[in-house]
């Protein structure tokens, strides 16, 4: 399982994230929109149901992250799992979409 990371995070700690599996970072915040689509569509073709999106940073990108995970996973499952903050416990919350 992978936890694919929308943006650098800069300074936060994103080890509690790593319960759900290794980290990839795929964008660093200073992408065009343009550019933040063609690499997350790359980043993500081999993206799977059993995979995460971790929520973080900009929220056009996650629109688009999560838009490229529906349609890559569409023959296998529409169901997507994403990463929360959760500021209360300190860790991240799983949530489960139907996209």
């Amino acid at each position: 399982m992978n936890v694919f990371v929308i943006q650098d995070p800069k300074e936060k700690n994103l080890q509690p994230a790593t319960d759900y599996g290794a980290l990839t970072v795929m964008l660093t915040g200073r992408e065009t929109t343009a550019q933040a689509t063609a690499k997350l569509a790359e980043r993500l073709k081999h993206f799977t149901p059993e995979d995460f999106i971790l929520l973080i940073g900009n929220p056009v990108f996650m629109a688009i992250a999560i838009m490229i995970a529906s349609r890559v996973t569409r023959e296998q499952r529409r169901q997507l799992q994403l990463l929360v903050w959760n500021r209360e416990h300190y860790k991240y919350d799983l949530e489960r979409i139907y996209a």
